[in-house]
């Protein structure tokens, strides 16, 4: 059976929480760039990163907590994106469960979240 290590695994994740340093809340679906991502926005917030543990159902994860602000746009949030302004990369996009309508200066009430990379399954 396929194995990754808890190391690789965990520097993945290190990679996401150093490099996206901006979640922004995109009206469209999880979007495929940097460009998209900034161009649906709805807002965005200050992300902080918990430590790396055990994913479920495997591998590993690490919580995500958006930070507080202000939407900037009217709209329906459909994913969050995580983004590093400074390099103009996308490195993570997340489809929220339930799409939620916002208006432009609504306080940004996005819900913790994880970053899951699973082990790897036969084939």
């Amino acid at each position: 059976m396929p194995l990754f290590s808890d190391a690789m695994l965990d520097a993945a994740l290190a990679y996401a929480a150093t490099n996206a340093t901006t979640l922004h809340a995109c009206s469209t679906g999880e979007p495929a760039s940097y460009a998209a991502a900034v161009s649906t926005s709805l807002g965005s917030v200050t992300p902080t990163y918990g430590a790396a543990g055990a994913g479920t159902p495997s591998g590993r994860k690490r919580t995500v907590t958006p930070g507080a602000g202000t939407y900037s746009a009217s709209g329906t949030v459909a994913a969050v994106a995580g983004v590093n302004t400074t390099g103009s990369l996308l490195v993570y996009t997340v489809a929220v469960l339930a799409t939620k309508a916002v208006n432009s200066g609504d306080a940004m009430q996005l819900s913790p979240f994880d970053l899951t990379i699973n082990q790897p399954t036969a084939v």
